[in-house]
């Protein structure tokens, strides 16, 4: 939450780079429009929640780009009117595997038993990188599994001692056989583990 939120926060500009290498930056512009109220649902900063929370927790952020009469844009080249975030657990990329490097053909997204297939230009596609697969993108838990687990392991460990009554039940066996012998072994534990 606090990454998302942090990035709902940032505020775009746009810069126009001139022949001479200066920046001039514009402050009335379509894409700035568009960033700032992507759909009749959305506002920016939403979106970039979204996206942001999307990219943390599994490393995909998928994004639609629709033009005027609300249908995906027909070419790489025409201005999308409205962006849609899509679940990114109901995207899967259609690779073109004839030749390497393999290239992205288009999207496929499933959602209430319907399928929509997408050209690449169609969907934006922004991925935290995955070396081991640099089609997809890998968030944020799934790069530490170990971590994960160990955390809920002990909190687990911790629920269950408590509801022991946070005590450790156990039998204890040992070969001493005087008294003097057990009480020393008791007071060693309890100093230990008391």
């Amino acid at each position: 939450k606090a990454i998302a939120r942090e990035i709902a926060s940032v505020q775009f500009r746009l810069f126009l780079i001139k022949n001479d290498g200066n920046h001039e930056e514009q402050f009335d512009h379509d894409i700035l429009d568009l960033l700032d109220g992507v759909n009749e649902m959305q506002t920016g900063p939403e979106l970039k929640y979204i996206v942001a929370a999307h990219l943390e927790l599994v490393g995909n952020g998928y994004l639609l780009l629709l033009n005027e009469q609300g249908k995906p844009v027909k070419s790489a080249t025409e201005k999308p009117s409205q962006i849609f975030p899509l679940d990114p657990s109901r995207i899967k990329i259609d690779l073109d595997k004839s030749d390497w490097p393999y290239r992205v053909r288009g999207y496929s997204f499933e959602i209430d038993n319907r399928k929509w297939h997408y050209q690449a230009y169609q969907i934006v596609h922004l991925k935290y990188p995955d070396p081991a697969y640099p089609y997809e993108g890998i968030g944020t838990p799934q790069s530490i599994p170990g971590w994960i687990d160990n955390d809920s392991y002990a909190t687990e460990w911790n629920r269950q001692f408590f509801l022991n009554g946070a005590r450790m039940d156990g039998l204890f066996e040992t070969e001493y056989t005087t008294e003097a012998e057990l009480m020393a072994l008791k007071l060693s534990w309890e100093s230990n583990h008391g």
